[in-house]
């Protein structure tokens, strides 16, 4: 994709130089360049030797939608584009440590957004325009505060912008004219746009339960967690096969797990883990050794070792702490910080305390 993307903005350069105020070519370049600036940007596909790259793709795509904003606002595909490299900016601003700038550009979005929604538009732009509107104020409440990634540390915000994003998602996903037009636009194969109204409203209550926890409220954690999987295993009798619904599902369970055992209700909290944790060894089953679920084992491996210990089924629990206790030293050696010595200590007394109840 970003050998074809990078040969699409060389051509489209070349006509460019010629015609350089060309409204409608400024809005191919800076809308290919965004999609590379996705590519480019995402930890995930490129490693941070690719950051100076990135950062100078999105910059030239930013530019570039920025001198065609006034006469182009009304293009719901270009604004779409132009949100969507914003957000890119604004993540790669946070994975480098700067939440506060990444908080800015999410700010212009959100401004840049409501503009365009005062536009005519069809139903299926404004559709379109209103959930990214939403998925902005879910990533304004990701940058005030979130417990794996760089964040401002300030949860009654992020609260607040959790409740702005559910209030626009319900909007959106209420109203039948709309949710009807997504329908139409879907491309075959996609998934509905009531499953992703579940599955984004559910990521909502996910945010606001990690938000809790972090708060001390087993309480409000677990409400929200099960508020989640409710809508989880909607889409899931939905779409049976889907394997982003599963793994949804997976990793709501291990939160229930989490708040669970907080509120002492070891069998229940052992239920939750153990539906995370087969599903995540049936997923290494299926991938192999090299998969992503190794990690995601050893992510799920305290709350299942744990549930299993409470439950006193302490030598059930004792290899499982092990997969733990190697996650945590992994994560120790990687940065050697004082949450993650408090994690390892309080891992390996579990353990000792397991092995001597055994």
């Amino acid at each position: 994709q970003e050998a074809m993307l990078k040969q699409t903005v060389a051509t489209l350069d070349v006509t460019l130089a010629i015609a350089p105020d060309d409204a409608d070519l400024i809005v191919l370049v800076a809308s290919a360049l965004g999609r590379l600036a996705q590519i480019q940007g995402n930890p995930t596909f490129a490693g941070p030797e690719r950051a100076a790259e990135a950062t100078a793709t999105v910059a030239r795509a930013l530019d570039l939608a920025g001198r065609a904003w006034a006469g182009k606002r009304n293009d719901w595909q270009f604004v779409s584009q132009h949100l969507i490299t914003l957000l890119t900016k604004a993540n790669m601003l946070r994975n480098h440590g700067q939440p506060a700038e990444g908080l800015e550009v999410l700010t212009l979005a959100q401004q840049r957004c409501a503009e365009a929604l005062d536009e005519r538009l069809s139903d299926v732009g404004r559709a379109n325009l209103l959930e990214l509107s939403a998925n902005i104020a879910t990533n304004l409440a990701h940058f005030n505060d979130h417990s794996g990634r760089p964040s401002l540390g300030r949860p009654q915000e992020a609260l607040r912008w959790y409740g702005e994003a559910e209030q626009a998602f319900r909007a959106l996903y209420g109203n039948t004219t709309l949710l009807a037009a997504m329908n139409r636009d879907t491309d075959p194969g996609s998934p509905a746009a009531e499953e992703w109204a579940n599955h984004n409203i559910a990521n909502v209550f996910v945010g606001r339960a990690l938000v809790h926890q972090k708060l001390g409220d087993a309480a409000a954690m677990k409400r929200e967690v099960e508020a989640a999987i409710t809508l989880r295993q909607d889409n899931l009798r939905r779409a049976p096969t889907s394997a982003i619904w599963r793994q949804s599902l997976m990793f709501d369970h291990n939160y229930l797990s989490l708040a669970l055992l907080r509120l002492g209700d070891a069998p229940a909290a052992l239920a939750a883990a153990q539906i995370a944790w087969v599903t995540a060894a049936d997923r290494l089953r299926e991938e192999g050794p090299d998969s992503q679920w190794v990690a995601t084992q050893g992510n799920f491996a305290p709350q299942y070792a744990r549930a299993l210990s409470a439950c006193g089924r302490c030598a059930e629990a004792l290899p499982i702490f092990d997969i733990a206790l190697r996650r945590a030293e992994k994560l120790l050696a990687e940065a050697d910080t004082p949450a993650a010595r408090e994690q390892l200590a309080t891992l390996q007394a579990d353990r000792q305390r397991a092995e001597l109840a055994g």
